[in-house]
């Protein structure tokens, strides 16, 4: 059989009337009746199974046990706004500012085809650029001063989730005349980040 659990209406009542440490400046600040104020409450130590508040003619205080437990109320309050507010944004799409580092050899030609179509589709995203060489980027990423960086490939840092966006061939041109120009396929060798 499973536990009883407190809603999150029951512990936002809670907090409220031990801030408030009136049950009718509790109920006020609520927009709610006192006799539901009340009621919820006593829901709230029944389920529990503990007196959180000592009733008496100047109020409501909080008892030992409601001392204890306030602290967690709140945390649970926050955690469920949170979690609400994240699916609001997810529902909503990415919003808040971005901090973005491009590398000279991709923002130019990447970004002017993929920025209006992202402030299309997410008006309340914002992206600051910047652009710089991709070694100073990726600092920049480790120290926080970035969000996400557009670079060249190689990239191998176990710290980060990379993701691959495309593959651009590259082409030689030479002159005719070149001793390169001879051969019907050359093979490029990499070794730490250039290209041979």
């Amino acid at each position: 059989m499973a536990l009883a659990t407190p809603t999150i209406k029951q512990l936002e009542y809670f907090v409220c009337l031990a801030e408030s440490t009136t049950f009718r400046g509790a109920a006020e600040r609520l927009n709610i009746s006192q006799p539901t104020l009340t009621a919820q409450i006593y829901s709230l130590e029944k389920t529990l199974n503990l007196t959180l508040i000592e009733r008496s003619r100047r109020g409501a205080s909080l008892t030992p046990a409601g001392r204890d437990l306030l602290a967690n109320a709140r945390q649970v309050i926050e955690e469920m706004r949170g979690l609400v507010n994240q699916a609001a944004m997810i529902n909503r799409g990415p919003g808040g500012t971005f901090r973005v580092g491009v590398s000279p050899t991709v923002g130019p030609y990447l970004l002017p085809h993929i920025l209006p179509g992202l402030q299309d589709a997410y008006s309340s995203l914002k992206l600051y650029v910047r652009e710089n060489m991709p070694k100073t980027l990726e600092i920049d990423l480790l120290e926080g001063r970035l969000d996400l960086v557009l670079i060249p490939l190689p990239f191998d840092n176990a710290r980060f989730t990379t993701e691959v966006l495309f593959h651009e061939p590259l082409q030689l041109i030479l002159p005719e005349d070149h001793q390169l120009a001879k051969l019907k396929q050359i093979k490029p060798t990499i070794s730490a980040g250039r290209i041979y």
